[in-house]
């Protein structure tokens, strides 16, 4: 409709014009451009679907009408497209995109995406060009876009009630080069990042652009097309494949990214719900974010996830802790009045170092179906292995079992036993190395399941485990063993504390802030946290930290949230590390970070917010 109307807007009578002039700008709600923006963000409904029309509707007016609604227009963009706070969407600080309150990788957020970049492209060189932050906003959105997908799928448990859309990527190419484009000279860490999609799924891409959609906009037009291959036929290089580690704490998400394999970890807590479903789709999804760890082999296509599966357990998702149900208890027919449910756990964390040194660790509790089901996991990162570890696991429920999901795969499962525990291994060349407990497998169908049981009703119940990407199996039984560099110093309520004696370094995931660590260099916080100390040498160390409270107003459900409640925003907290030994700052213009001294200890405070990571460097 509204493309139609811009095209034949000529050849309407005066009366026609006025007519759907004033329609367009009801069917647009462009009075918002005009009205005074108390806070930042939008909809991700309103951008994908109204912000080209509510560009069409301003180009249809003239005069100073026109000029009005055009600067109108951008100041909208522009706040549209500057971080939301609390609930709100789309775009928040960590670059996770937002819908329905929550992060939603696989529809809706990647087309506002695509919608704003176009209006961005189009806007570029006139006087209602889009601001320098929107611009950078929405490049650093595209490129963390790309970051959390491994090749064109996106995490598992970021889309929504669409558990089988994962491959999106694709769809946001124009994306790239809408906004690569918009600048004198093309962006060339845009560039390098499309060309690199493009070259590794090139059946992918000609099928994307195989026909024209007129869905929302028109996608994969000759225009289109020529701006993607303009920028593809720039002389910038392709980028090698991205790797680190990236903590999305409005997503709930841990990335670690290598260039042969790629781990997505995802937990729920009182600002992220767990999952969606609709009267028809993602039934038995409740377990998505419970602790799920998802792998994908960027060499093989192997990967963790069988979802689309019509044989996947649902109550087996690699990673997750979870009770076993029936597929009738667990298909949810009045899904749609208790999913997008939160946990009144505000601890949901993660520490991102690097690819080889990173943590995640979170509180799960469910509020929802059995108020008594409790456990505190955590994820550690070496090298290239992993670390799960699991306590406090706890439910009342004495019919159904508690388990801890290591794998569901087309390919048989091996387990073999070995001094200190199970090593549990596939044809895909997945290890998992089990320490101490015995692992079950059990049949789905064509699937075949490994876990460990904790049986019904567990009181206290632990497990540690390992994940090896490379299936080394020496590797594996030395971790297991005595001589294993990997130290576990605390598994309980209190903590989860882990050492790596060869690389000197400490993980802490500090659940209770009242507990004392006499024997750590960390001895005691203020607000439970999360911390990566690496010991730099003799006299200086490296702590990465992640206080992970929102400290927001939040709901049982989302459906329950205000929208007074939406908007609250996050609120700063003076955090406070105390540690043994007598510390300095290394860079003692760092105002932001005060550190003083008391009874032989060191006092260090800094102001946290929002779940972000903070890096402080100090000298003995």
């Amino acid at each position: 409709y509204f493309h139609s109307f811009f095209l034949l807007r000529d050849q309407l009578s005066k009366e026609q014009y006025q007519r759907e002039v004033a329609n367009l700008k009801w069917m647009t709600m462009f009075g918002h451009c005009y009205e005074d923006h108390k806070h930042g963000g939008e909809v991700a409904d309103n951008l994908r679907a109204l912000a080209l029309p509510k560009l069409i509707y301003a180009l249809s007016l003239e005069g100073k009408e026109q000029a009005a609604a055009m600067s109108a227009y951008t100041a909208y963009m522009d706040n549209a497209l500057s971080f939301g706070p609390g609930f709100f969407g789309t775009i928040k600080p960590d670059y996770s995109g937002y819908h329905h309150r929550g992060v939603y990788n696989s529809a809706y957020y990647p087309h506002a995406l695509y919608a704003a970049s176009l209006i961005a492209y189009l806007l570029h060189d006139t006087p209602y060009a889009l601001s320098e932050g929107s611009m950078n906003n929405l490049k650093q959105a595209l490129l963390t876009f790309r970051f959390f997908s491994a090749n064109l799928s996106v995490p598992a448990a970021t889309t929504g009630r669409f558990p089988k859309t994962q491959d999106v990527v694709q769809h946001l190419v124009p994306a790239f080069a809408y906004v690569a484009l918009s600048s004198d000279k093309p962006d060339e860490e845009l560039v390098a990042a499309m060309k690199r999609i493009c070259e590794n799924n090139p059946k992918e891409i000609d099928a994307f652009f195989g026909e024209v959609d007129s869905n929302l906009t028109y996608t994969a037009s000759m225009g289109e097309a020529a701006c993607v291959a303009k920028a593809l036929n720039s002389s910038i290089k392709a980028e090698e494949m991205p790797q680190g580690s990236l903590f999305m704490p409005y997503s709930g998400l841990m990335v670690v990214k290598k260039p042969e394999y790629h781990f997505n970890i995802k937990g729920y807590s009182r600002y992220i719900w767990d999952y969606e479903c609709s009267t028809t789709e993602n039934l038995s999804g409740r377990y998505i974010s419970y602790g799920q760890i998802e792998y994908m082999n960027l060499k093989t296509g192997a990967k963790s996830y069988q979802g689309a599966n019509p044989d996947f357990n649902w109550s087996f998702i690699p990673g997750t802790t979870t009770k076993v149900l029936p597929a009738n208890k667990l298909l949810m027919k009045d899904g749609m009045k208790t999913h997008r449910s939160f946990s009144d756990e505000t601890f949901l964390s993660g520490v991102a170092v690097s690819d080889k040194t990173a943590m995640f660790s979170f509180k799960l509790h469910d509020l929802i179906y059995d108020k008594t089901f409790r456990a505190n996991k955590s994820v550690f990162v070496f090298d290239d292995v992993l670390l799960c570890l699991g306590s406090n696991i706890q439910n009342k429920d004495k019919q159904y079992p508690t388990v801890t999901t290591l794998v569901q795969q087309p390919e048989k499962i091996s387990v073999s036993s070995v001094k200190g525990g199970n090593l549990v291994t596939s044809k895909q060349g997945f290890l998992y190395a089990v320490k101490g407990d015995d692992v079950e497998t059990e049949l789905s169908g064509a699937l075949s399941i490994g876990y460990i049981n904790h049986y019904e009703a567990p009181e206290n119940a632990a497990y540690a485990y390992y994940i090896l990407p490379n299936g080394d199996k020496k590797e594996a039984k030395k971790l297991l063993s005595s001589e294993s560099p990997v130290k576990i110093l605390q598994q309980d309520q209190k903590a989860h504390l882990v050492h790596h004696t060869l690389k000197q370094i400490v993980y802490g995931a500090l659940f209770d802030e009242t507990a004392i660590f006499a024997d750590q260099i960390v001895r005691k916080v203020n607000i439970p946290l999360s911390y990566i100390l690496e010991q730099k040498g003799a006299d200086e160390i490296s702590l990465s930290v992640c206080e992970p409270d929102m400290r927001r107003i939040s709901r049982d459900t989302m459906d329950k949230l205000s929208e007074k409640d939406v908007i609250d925003e996050e609120k700063p907290f003076d955090t406070e590390i105390i540690l043994n030994g007598l510390f300095r700052l290394k860079n003692s213009g760092e105002k932001a970070v005060r550190v003083s001294h008391k009874d032989g200890n060191t006092i260090v405070n800094f102001t946290t917010i929002r779940g972000e990571n903070y890096r402080i460097n100090l000298i003995k």
